[in-house]
């Protein structure tokens, strides 16, 4: 999967979370999708 879309802003996609989320599965040898909004993803 490429994208990961929420409007949960308050816990996936808050920016201290990303960072969190992509050290865990990073350190488990797993790759990350792109936590964003359906707004951040259209570029509004």
């Amino acid at each position: 999967m490429d994208y990961l879309l929420t409007w949960n802003c308050k816990h996936i996609a808050n920016a201290e979370i990303r960072n969190v989320v992509a050290a865990v599965a990073y350190n488990h040898g797993y790759g990350v999708p792109v936590i964003c909004t359906p707004e951040e993803l259209m570029g509004e």
